[in-house]
């Protein structure tokens, strides 16, 4: 399942045009919160990561953005598509939330995982029941080496 988040490219329109995001990549300039309170890009289609009806997905995600909304969080339209473009899912990306109200936020989806945007650094991958973000090897190895300064800081052991 790891896999198939690393794998999808995330489309936001950010301050200067579309902008593609990935987990690991950095986060583009004019996106994401500051490092204490992150931004988030979450979905409420297919919860759980099971398959919904595109009728259904598409009143789940109405109900995220009216609920964002009544928050007065706000959000920016976005869209999560599989590599290979085999499947594509609304999102949207929101204004700094932080970690315990975007993890809330996830949970009530019944999303699986959702992504932490902070200005300046990479884009992480969290889990709904984890606050820590996922770090694989996979991802360490398909990231540039200046995406993330401990990925080749000097105490860092190499990768096998």
């Amino acid at each position: 399942m790891i896999g198939l988040y690393l794998a999808t490219h995330y489309l936001v329109a950010g301050p200067g045009g579309l902008a593609v995001l990935r987990v690991g990549w950095p986060c583009p300039p004019g996106l994401g919160g500051p490092p204490c309170v992150p931004a988030m890009l979450v979905t409420a289609c297919n919860p759980g990561s099971r398959p919904l009806q595109p009728a259904a997905n598409a009143a789940r995600q109405r109900r995220l953005r009216a609920m964002l909304e009544r928050r007065r969080i706000g959000v920016t339209p976005a869209l999560g598509q599989a590599a290979r473009g085999h499947w594509a899912e609304d999102s949207v990306a929101t204004a700094p939330v932080g970690l315990a109200a975007g993890r809330a936020i996830a949970r009530a989806q019944g999303q699986a995982a959702w992504l932490v945007l902070r200005g300046g650094r990479t884009v992480e991958l969290h889990f709904a029941r984890v606050l820590r973000p996922v770090r694989t090897r996979a991802m360490i190895r398909a990231a540039p080496s200046w995406t993330h300064p401990t990925w080749n800081s000097a105490r860092s052991k190499p990768l096998a």
